[in-house]
């Protein structure tokens, strides 16, 4: 029975040391990548039409992929002629069958002897094969070779292979064995935080300066570079040294190391550069920590008079931006009477133009509705002379109430009261040619409905022919069809 996972785990890992993508092995294979992506998941199986085609891809047999061949050669040789099997275990003798010659002052009794050229190359033989192993077995194997004397060069090819957590051992490993931190330096990269973190404790443990670890201050969480930094402080590393981790931390943490270096017996001179990245309250557990270590009178006086005047500076900003926006608020109130006062004297001016026009239209309306209803007399060019600003209306001498005569007044009018005053004059008997200045200013229908009349009298279409370009098509129509 295959088991779907570990044949999509094969896969994957074959595919990735052909440097593929999903897309790409789909590319070749003539599928979807979503099915490459199923197989890796153990969701699915590959077709057995494509495991041919899949294989050479991949540059492994069938019995590879599907797990056939024995998982677990015992050396060397066998590894190197079974490339591409997966989950390969390698077990190392516990002895390596190498003579070595050590003269006898050559090495101190705590040291380890350098590997030889012949174990170098039992080293390299067995690093060749490390990308057919599953990560476990890498650091079984890693750490098999550095209880032989391996050194960090001899097991570099496997690193990139391993967990984090087993870099980790295998690094402190290293250290033990006499290995420089910064040797060790290009494994870090590859490892989580937190056991950065770990390695990072150990290498101030052995002894080694907090200047080393400069490098990796920002590879980890800052609850663990306060930790580092304030264990740093308590074994002599001076406050200058640890300047690069400060914008890493917490304030409480460099609170903390801040006082641990006046207990060191810094002075606060050397430590305020810290405060700009610390909160208030923790600044001033630190200068009361300053105060309690006995900092001399003549420190504790010049920073008290440092923070009146920051104080002081800082009171005078505020004291000026204060002014500011008073005096923004007394502009914007000024400006706020302005608008109100413009605001009356327009209201008042919009009263007093109403008043006069309403006064101006109700005598012209009321004169052209005496005058008008009645029979017009005559007929005459002449008109009536209207004073817009009283609103008094005079006849000329000879004339006659012609609505020809006051085509200038209709756009003031609205068409309803032009479409009344035709329909009043032309039942008194006006005329169709004196109402012919009203046309374009009337309602279409009540203007429609004067042509009919005037047709039904018996007129023709000619005499009537003024008021056409004010009805519309459909009765136009109906007056060339004769329907009226």
């Amino acid at each position: 029975m295959f088991d779907m996972k570990e044949i999509g785990a094969r896969i994957a890992r074959y595919r990735r040391q052909k440097n593929l993508t999903q897309m790409m092995l789909a590319d070749k294979l003539d599928i979807s990548f979503q099915a490459v992506s199923n197989w890796e998941r153990g969701e699915s199986m590959p077709d057995i039409s494509k495991l041919g085609e899949l294989s050479q891809v991949l540059g492994v047999s069938i019995d590879v992929l599907l797990g056939n061949v024995p998982p677990y050669p015992t050396d060397v040789e066998t590894v190197e002629k079974n490339r591409g099997v997966t989950d390969v275990k390698v077990e190392i003798p516990t002895e390596v069958d190498v003579k070595v010659e050590v003269k006898e002052d050559s090495v101190e009794p705590d040291e380890k002897a350098e590997p030889d050229d012949a174990q170098r190359e039992y080293f390299r033989k067995i690093m060749s094969s490390v990308s057919y192993m599953e990560s476990e077995t890498i650091a079984e194997l890693v750490s098999d070779l550095l209880k032989q004397g391996a050194t960090f060069e001899d097991i570099r090819p496997a690193i990139e292979y391993m967990e984090s957590e087993d870099l980790c051992e295998v690094v402190m490993e290293c250290l033990k064995n006499g290995e420089t931190f910064e040797a060790l330096r290009p494994v870090l990269p590859h490892m989580e935080s937190e056991d950065i973190a770990e390695v990072s404790r150990f290498v101030l443990e052995t002894g080694a300066g907090f200047r080393d670890l400069h490098s990796v201050i920002n590879l980890m969480e800052s609850e663990d570079v306060g930790y580092i930094v304030c264990t740093a402080i308590k074994k002599g590393t001076s406050f200058e040294d640890i300047r690069p981790a400060i914008v890493h931390m917490e304030s409480e943490d460099i609170k903390d190391a801040a006082i641990f270096a006046i207990e060191n017996g810094e002075e606060l001179d050397g430590i305020s550069y810290s405060f700009a990245h610390m909160d208030s309250e923790d600044i001033a557990q630190v200068i009361k920590a300053s105060i309690k270590n006995g900092a001399p009178e003549k420190t504790k006086e010049k920073h008290y008079d440092d923070l009146s005047r920051e104080v002081e500076a800082e009171e005078k900003h505020y004291d000026d931006l204060a002014r500011e926006v008073e005096a923004e608020e007394k502009h914007y109130d000024d400006l706020a009477r302005e608008v109100e006062a413009k605001e009356k004297h327009y209201d008042k001016l919009a009263e007093e133009v109403e008043g006069r026009t309403d006064k101006v239209h109700n005598k012209i309306m009321n004169f052209l509705s005496s005058a008008l209803t009645k029979k017009p007399e005559k007929q005459s060019s002449e008109s009536y002379t209207v004073d817009t600003e009283t609103g008094e209306v005079t006849e000329n001498s000879g004339k006659t109430k012609d609505l020809n005569a006051m085509c200038s007044m209709f756009p003031f009018f609205g068409a309803d009261e032009v479409t009344r005053l035709v329909k009043e004059n032309y039942e008194a008997g006006a005329t169709f040619n004196s109402l012919c200045s009203a046309f374009p200013f009337m309602h279409r229908n009540a203007l429609e409905e004067i042509v009919i009349s005037e047709l039904k009298k018996g007129v023709g279409i000619n005499d009537v022919a003024e008021a056409f370009p004010f009805v519309s098509i459909e009765f136009m129509k109906k007056i060339a069809d004769g329907k009226y």
